[in-house]
């Protein structure tokens, strides 16, 4: 367990946990002006649990990281982040080319201008390509941002669930094509369910899908956005059988 502890100033990570880390408890930590990574599992890391930490002014919040290298993935399975506050951080939460993960019930909140509230894809900040994650779960966070995009998402069997989302410049949830990050891939977004989110104030859509294939969009709620009240767009460029 890592309780109770701050890390301020720090140019680096604050917190990692890497190479195998399993059923870990991160909690109740204090990170500002963080240059990297405030808390992260880093490679082959499962079943641990991120909650009730308080971030600040990070370029990236929390993260979970396959670390791939050269072409090969070890994926970080299975964890939970749960009732963090990540205040004005570039990317607040992300998940790259891993599998089983819990997101719930974070604060998000930032007033400057990143790139998203929450991330899930198989893109590397390092620039290397992940494997698509499956089945991710994103559910009840409130994120209040003015990033381009509430939600991110590229993967398969994803929930993206009752979270709340206000303010960002583009979309509310944006599922992204894949071959617009990997033109060489074959693959598609599936069986993604985008349902019962409450989306406000956005710069384009509330819910923007590309290239996906029984894809879900049922039960959200749009409000002031550019795009009006249906504000959902569905752009299966390569897939098929996408759901309203």
């Amino acid at each position: 367990m890592i309780d109770n502890i701050a890390v301020i100033d720090m140019s680096a990570h604050a917190i990692s946990l890497s190479e195998g880390a399993r059923f870990n408890k991160i909690q109740n930590n204090f990170c500002e002006n963080i240059g990297m990574f405030a808390i992260t599992i880093f490679s082959d890391g499962h079943h641990n649990i991120i909650t009730n930490n308080v971030i600040e002014n990070s370029s990236y919040g929390i993260v979970v990281d396959d670390a791939t290298t050269g072409g090969e993935s070890r994926p970080s399975d299975n964890n939970s982040i749960l009732n963090n506050v990540v205040l004005n951080s570039g990317m607040a939460i992300v998940v790259e080319g891993s599998n089983h993960n819990l997101v719930k019930d974070n604060y998000i909140y930032g007033s400057n201008f990143g790139l998203t509230g929450i991330d899930v894809w198989p893109g590397g900040y390092d620039g290397v390509s992940r494997p698509m994650g499956n089945g991710n779960v994103i559910t009840g966070n409130k994120i209040i941002v003015k990033s381009q995009y509430g939600i991110r998402h590229i993967g398969k069997e994803s929930i993206i669930e009752d979270n709340v989302i206000i303010g960002p410049k583009y979309d509310g949830v944006f599922i992204r094509s894949i071959k617009d990050w990997d033109p060489e891939t074959l693959d598609v977004n599936k069986n993604i369910s985008i349902k019962n989110n409450k989306i406000f104030q956005v710069g384009r859509w509330g819910v923007r899908v590309e290239d996906c294939d029984t894809c879900q969009v049922v039960g959200n709620i749009f409000f002031d956005s550019a795009q009006g009240e249906e504000s959902i767009s569905l752009y299966p460029m390569y897939g098929s059988g996408i759901l309203n």
